[in-house]
């Protein structure tokens, strides 16, 4: 399922990420796509 995620690859990513959005949660998640327990 995390194919269906945004892959944000360095920080600026994530800060754009973070400002752009005003009206809906963001969940980041750290880990590997392959990685189960990371879901």
């Amino acid at each position: 399922m995390s194919y269906m995620l945004p892959h944000l690859h360095n920080g600026w990513q994530v800060d754009q990420a973070i400002l752009s959005e005003e009206d809906r949660v963001i969940v980041i998640r750290f880990g590997h796509d392959w990685d189960p327990t990371c879901m």
